[in-house]
């Protein structure tokens, strides 16, 4: 016998006590109550679960509470059809409502393909403040360690308490009698807050290391380099001057009367040339002796402390 047509027949005699159960929006749970069982009646058990839960939240009601858990038996969801029927069951029996029977045979039939989880708590992780839930609902002591009828899938295990660190484990639960366990550990407790390091004081800034030469060791370094590099340009404009000179003095003597041999022709040119150089390299090196000269003689040199210091002869003062 269906369910459909077993709740019809019985409804023809319980229709009044069902009415009059109740204290919610009897009308919305109606109108809630008809479009979910048209849509299970169509195949449409995703739609219809939703409006039948509605429906028996605004007006708990035996045969609603009997559809719903045909509803979740068709999306697998057998241990809750399992509990929705028992309670339909309980329900009847106290209206002495007929459906009881329809109720407690449906209970019956889904028993034993019903998956349990066995969430355990050994006693030593039973330490004070342990909460342990599923799936965000807590499982109270008298029921760990115990088969607990739950839908098949995944299902979250978390274990918590004040000073601990949280331990959490997911268990999948096959769809048809199958019992898995899920052990709490000991939760590690968490570690003591360390009071934050005393911020260190700051130390002085000391002044920076005078110079030895005083505040303008640096410019008179550079003026120095400077100096040297116009003595070097100095020294080379003197050599090839001097060169010149020799070449110059060899070219004369290869032309008499001013007809120049090629000896003579090739001494001339070198004598410009490195006549040329000469200049250049004697202008440079001045350029470089007077730059480094002003550097040198420019910079600012410390200021000389003074003091008074005791002496044989009485007291006197360094500069």
């Amino acid at each position: 016998m269906s369910l459909a047509f077993a709740l019809a027949t019985a409804s023809l005699v319980t229709t009044p006590l069902a009415r009059a159960q109740g204290g919610g929006d009897k009308a919305a749970a109606q109108s809630l109550f008809d479009e979910g069982k048209a849509l299970l009646t169509g195949g449409k058990v995703a739609e219809a679960c939703p409006k039948l839960e509605e429906s028996l939240r605004l007006d708990p009601g035996i045969g609603t509470m009997l559809f719903l858990g045909e509803c979740w038996e068709r999306q697998g969801r057998t241990a809750s059809a399992w509990a929705q029927f028992k309670e339909a069951e309980s329900q009847a029996e106290k209206q002495a409502d007929p459906r009881q029977s329809i109720a407690r045979d449906r209970a019956a039939r889904l028993a034993p393909d019903l998956s349990k989880l066995v969430v355990d708590v050994p006693k030593e992780s039973a330490i004070e403040g342990l909460v342990v839930t599923r799936d965000g609902t807590e499982i109270g002591r008298a029921l760990w360690g115990r088969p607990t009828p739950v839908d098949p899938g995944e299902h979250t295990v978390r274990a918590t308490a004040p000073g601990h660190v949280a331990w959490e484990s997911k268990v999948t639960v096959g769809k048809r009698a199958d019992t898995v366990s899920a052990s709490v550990p000991l939760l590690v407790a968490e570690a003591v807050a360390r009071p934050p390091a005393p911020t260190p004081t700051p130390s002085p800034i000391a002044p920076p290391a005078e110079q030895p030469d005083g505040r303008g060791g640096t410019q008179r370094a550079i003026g120095l380099g400077l100096g040297v590099a116009g003595l070097v340009g100095a020294g080379l404009g003197a050599g090839f001057g001097l060169s010149a000179i020799a070449k110059n003095n060899r070219a004369d003597a290869e032309c008499p009367g001013g007809a120049c041999s090629q000896e003579g022709v090739t001494a001339g040119d070198d004598a410009r040339q490195q006549g040329n150089i000469s200049t250049i390299a004697f202008v440079v090196g001045g350029v470089l002796l007077a730059g480094g000269a002003v550097l040198f003689f420019t910079a600012p040199r410390a200021p000389k402390s003074t003091a008074l210091r005791p002496t044989p002869s009485g007291l006197s003062f360094t500069f």
